[in-house]
């Protein structure tokens, strides 16, 4: 998959290095809208609870402000790929994005906070969605895997600054550390948008009209165990994501600094896991990987619920592989059965189903964390969950080899 139309043939070096700065943009970009306008929302989460929302119920029904809103934005840009290109979403999600975390520093109401977060899932999915795609079409098809495990890396790196921000403010204390930390991200996210604008190239072509429908996704084989697979990630993963650092504070009596370095470790690990992830994929297979990302947060949540510092950490570090693994692994599984123009809409379409169960995640974890005065039950689902996508996982690869087996066997009986 190439945005030139050079698939097939040996790249010259200056479509490489077009391919690297495109990989490069859509990385920072994303890291903006999800690493910074969505997931930095974790390690802020005791603070702001502590100061402003005290309560953990509260805390969950502004975390699901903002999936909920990253589902509707999932839905609208299914439909909006048809009809736009994917710079534009680009640019569309990072103004959002900059714009909710901008609110989120002025905003002394939690409704206007409720709608700050909403704001920056609109952003996330503007971004999200299409990113793997481009970063796909910019290389040869045999990278495919890789380009979108690079594209996502930009996510763990400003998980980790966010993290260190986290730490670095702490000292001030008072609403003033999580406020000034919205605030320099969202700076940070101005310079990106102006980047973006300015450096990354537009498709040649206009959008196709037929792409995204059910069809094309019926296309994958095995479309809809690894569709659940996302869904069982998007609850997994948005139990542990947003609960760690509260848990490890509330039940390991980690202090606030060594939590935020923890929650960094995962940003940091996350972003090397899913560019070996999308190596190893293109490889090995994408199922096999992605089973094995799913085993990883099985144990992870194990280790939280053992409690300790050492097994924060480790937890911490076997999370950050899947993490970003997992999703590259879906994106990659269904990039290879569907036509490059089609990817952004039905990649969008699957991710509807993560976006349901990453908001059912966020409030049923705040609410039960309220009711049982902690959060074990938090991570007990997160695990039984991973471990049911690990079965999922690889009844997707199942049904691939099945379709593919099916047309060797056509291909021979049409050949006699």
């Amino acid at each position: 998959m190439t945005l030139d139309g050079t698939e097939g043939r040996r790249w010259p070096k200056s479509s490489r290095l077009r391919a690297r700065y495109i990989i490069t943009l859509v990385a920072v970009a994303a890291g903006v809208a999800q690493g910074f306008g969505r997931f930095s929302y974790a390690v802020m989460l005791p603070e702001m609870t502590r100061t402003y929302l005290h309560s953990y119920a509260l805390a969950g029904s502004v975390g699901l402000a903002n999936v909920g809103s990253y589902l509707v934005g999932t839905a609208l840009v299914s439909f909006l790929a048809t009809r736009v290109k994917s710079k534009t979403l680009v640019v569309w999600g990072l103004a959002l994005s900059t714009s909710g975390m901008t609110l989120n520093f002025l905003s002394h109401d939690v409704y206007l906070t409720m709608l700050s977060m909403a704001i920056c899932g609109l952003g996330g999915s503007f971004i999200w969605v299409p990113t793997p795609g481009i970063a796909a079409r910019s290389v040869e098809l045999r990278f495919s895997g890789l380009a979108m495990g690079l594209a996502g890396a930009g996510i763990g790196v400003l998980i980790s600054i966010s993290a260190e921000l986290a730490r670095a403010l702490h000292s001030l204390g008072g609403q003033l550390v999580w406020r000034l930390q919205w605030a320099i991200q969202a700076g940070f996210g101005f310079v990106v948008l102006v980047l973006v604008i300015a450096l990354l190239p537009k498709e040649t072509g206009k959008p196709d009209v037929e792409r995204g429908s059910g069809r094309d996704l019926m296309q994958v084989p095995g479309w809809k165990s690894v569709t659940l697979a996302y869904t069982a990630y998007g609850l997994s993963y948005a139990l542990f994501f947003t609960f760690f650092v509260a848990e490890i504070e509330h039940s390991s009596h980690i202090s606030a600094s060594r939590a935020s370095i923890d929650f960094g470790i995962i940003g940091f690990v996350s972003i090397f896991g899913g560019i070996v992830a999308g190596r190893l994929s293109d490889l090995f297979g994408r199922t096999l990987i992605m089973a094995g990302g799913f085993f990883l947060m099985v144990l992870s949540a194990i280790l939280v619920l053992m409690g300790g510092s050492v097994e924060a950490m480790a937890a911490a570090v076997l999370f950050g592989v899947p993490m970003s693994g997992v999703a590259n692994s879906v994106a990659s599984f269904i990039g290879d059965d569907v036509p490059a123009r089609s990817f952004s809409a039905v990649f969008g379409l699957v991710t509807l189903s993560f976006g349901v169960a990453q908001a059912l995640a966020t409030q049923l974890g705040g609410s039960l964390a309220s009711l049982l005065g902690g959060f074990t039950m938090d991570f007990v689902i997160s695990g039984l969950a991973a471990a049911v996508g690990v079965g999922l996982a690889l009844s997707a690869g199942y049904y691939r080899s099945l379709s593919r087996s099916s047309i060797l066997e056509t291909s021979s009986n049409n050949a006699w």
